[in-house]
């Protein structure tokens, strides 16, 4: 058994042990790993905002478009049925055309009535519904014009006319309206798909900044990792040096 060395009266007891003093270089150090530490905690906060983005834009670009696409042989029956639909129209209103342009020609009240009828029936083809308006001023215009001169309103044969010439200028105005619609088509389209360029190039451009501003946070992160480390190999050489001099 080892005894245990108990002070003897009288005797002083024995001295403290030195306090240990901090290294400054240590210190700094860790401060520097701290440093490192909140930069790379950022930078992964930054990673998670831009990648909720990115996820954003690609949610979002998937509700705010939409694209129908067929096949040949759909696109050609839809032609082929349209096509069916507009002939049907115009064998229609044309022969109803004949009848009552000439008697609403210069007659306002007939005119108006003529312009009911015609709508009334305009309406029934869904391919015309673009020619309402058309139909609308035309008969506008035919109520204003000097009363038809080859129209009489007595008589056993009753109103006499022109059918051929009416019918070739019937059919010019319908060409010159479908051309117009369909100049304003094309405008619309052209129109839509500028708007649609300039939202890609919008998200384009905010992609490229969110990548800039995260290589930049990296490159911080890495410079200060890199003097951090520098500063840690100084001091270690330092406190080496001084100690094979106190050898």
């Amino acid at each position: 058994m080892s005894a245990t060395m108990q002070p003897q009266p009288g005797m002083a007891p024995p001295p403290a042990p030195p306090a240990m003093v901090p290294n400054p270089a240590f210190a700094q150090w860790q401060q520097a790993q701290q440093a490192a530490q909140a930069v790379q905690q950022a930078n992964a906060k930054k990673q998670q905002q831009f990648d909720a983005a990115c996820a954003l834009i690609k949610s979002d670009g998937v509700r705010g478009f939409k694209l129908d696409i067929e096949a040949d042989s759909t696109i050609a029956a839809d032609e082929q049925a349209e096509k069916q639909a507009r002939t049907e129209f115009l064998q229609q209103m044309i022969p109803m055309l004949e009848q009552v342009v000439p008697l609403a020609q210069g007659n306002p009240p007939l005119a108006a009535l003529a312009k009911e009828m015609s709508l009334f029936a305009v309406r029934g083809f869904r391919v015309a519904r673009t020619l309402e308006e058309a139909f609308e001023q035309a008969f506008d215009a035919i109520a204003k014009m000097p009363p038809n001169p080859k129209v009489t309103g007595h008589g056993d044969k009753g109103p006499t006319q022109n059918p051929a010439v009416d019918q070739a200028k019937i059919a010019a105005d319908v060409h010159d309206t479908q051309m117009k619609t369909q100049t304003d088509q094309m405008a619309i389209a052209q129109k839509a798909q500028q708007a649609a360029d300039q939202v890609q190039i919008e998200r384009e451009r905010a992609a490229s900044d969110a990548e800039n501003d995260h290589a930049d946070l990296a490159l911080r992160a890495a410079e200060l990792h890199q003097r951090g480390l520098l500063e840690a190999a100084r001091t270690m050489k330092t406190e080496s040096a001084s100690a094979e001099g106190l050898k």
